[in-house]
């Protein structure tokens, strides 16, 4: 098998368990690839900047950061995702450090299923379009709230006077837009969550969109914002500025191993989530 790697150095310094992963799968035969940001950690080994077509499956390490980084461009290059957690929560990846034996011989043995996810296709101003795999934000950019009309294609839905709006999907439904108080969805439901951030008003709910509807948002005259896609800064707005954001065409494929449960992972997640919080507290 030919595995993509990538590798967050701030979850795995000096690249030790990457390391690890790699000199278990090339002793059983399989070939890795790493990223170019592992070059000097792996000075002998061949690298990729762009994901290889060639490739059976990308090797994240890190956490859900590290995926959201690199998944855009997985799903272009149809390659499944594999990811190992290092970070604090880790509701993309699929395994946890300590049972990565397990985990390569499922790969290796091809014991495992493809999840597919969906991405949101954004523009903005008819002018630039990106992805996203959690969520598309428009958030004010200086310290006044911001006004904004919510439509789904020329049907007007809402106008919120906020913080800002979160447009996601429902693998990013346990992300930004959960804090911000927006509903869980489980990854088969194929609906778009619009949640207003802090939202000057009462009446100002999140809502369920249907996957054939284009959320249009219309930033009014005289504000300021900015343009976010899975956490990345995409484009400063001023004033009068039109974002639509839908479902695209491109999904990105999750390794899954036998046993694996949304609903339990959510669970466990959910629960850890709080007993770190509190801990640090």
């Amino acid at each position: 098998m030919r595995f993509c790697i990538y590798a967050n150095t701030n979850k795995d310094p000096g690249c030790v368990f990457t390391g690890k992963i790699a000199k278990y799968l090339e002793t059983k035969g399989a070939l890795c690839l790493f990223h170019d940001s592992l070059a000097d950690y792996f000075p002998n080994e061949q690298v990729f900047s762009r994901p290889d077509k060639k490739a059976d499956m990308a090797i994240v390490i890190g956490g859900d950061g590290t995926i959201l980084s690199i998944a855009v461009e997985c799903a272009a290059a149809s390659l499944p995702i594999f990811g190992f957690n290092l970070g604090h929560v880790g509701f993309l990846t699929e395994c946890e450090t300590d049972k990565y034996e397990y985990a390569l011989e499922n790969l290796l043995s091809g014991k495992y299923a493809l999840e597919k996810r969906a991405l949101l296709q954004c523009n903005i101003d008819d002018d630039k379009d990106f992805c996203a795999l959690n969520d598309v934000v428009i958030s004010r950019a200086t310290e006044k709230i911001i006004s904004l009309g919510v439509y789904s294609g020329n049907s007007f839905i809402d106008s919120h006077r906020c913080d800002g709006i979160i447009v996601s999907t429902p693998t990013g439904s346990t992300a930004y837009s959960l804090s911000a108080g927006g509903p869980i969805i489980s990854p088969s439901a194929e609906v778009l969550a619009v949640t207003p951030i802090n939202a000057h008003s009462l009446h100002s709910k999140p809502m369920i969109i249907g996957k054939n509807e284009i959320v249009t948002i219309m930033l009014e005259k005289d504000n300021v914002a900015t343009v976010f896609a899975d956490g990345k800064t995409i484009k400063n707005l001023t004033g009068e500025c039109v974002v639509k954001v839908g479902f695209s065409s491109l999904s990105v494929s999750f390794v899954r191993l036998d046993g694996y449960n949304f609903y339990k992972k959510l669970l466990e997640k959910l629960n850890n989530w709080s007993y770190v919080h509190n801990k640090e507290e």
